[in-house]
């Protein structure tokens, strides 16, 4: 779990059964990055992102593959990926309005 500064709400939770490292790269408004590996060779991740824009839709890139989320009304983006022991650059971006 990460939090931004002084708030009161998580930025970005990971849950897994995996050991993960993750590296936070950037968190702004419209983009959020961070690099995941795992000393597994597969697991799943689940995420949790408090982002910018309640309702709203972000393009969130894994790697080669990209897909499209909604954030609910509380503004929070949830997704899950695949680690591997390879470093992946995850980026969440929002889309135009």
């Amino acid at each position: 779990m990460w939090v931004k500064g002084k708030d009161d709400f998580y930025s970005l939770k990971a849950q897994t059964t995996d050991n993960i490292s993750l590296e936070i790269v950037k968190l702004d408004a419209d983009e959020y990055t961070w690099l995941q590996s795992s000393t597994k060779e597969q697991g799943k991740v689940s995420y949790i992102l408090k982002v910018s824009e309640a309702n709203s839709f972000y393009i969130i890139y894994d790697g080669n593959k990209s897909v499209n989320s909604k954030s609910d009304k509380n503004g929070v983006l949830k997704f899950e990926t695949i680690s591997t022991k390879k470093t992946v650059t995850l980026t969440i971006k929002r889309q135009n309005k």
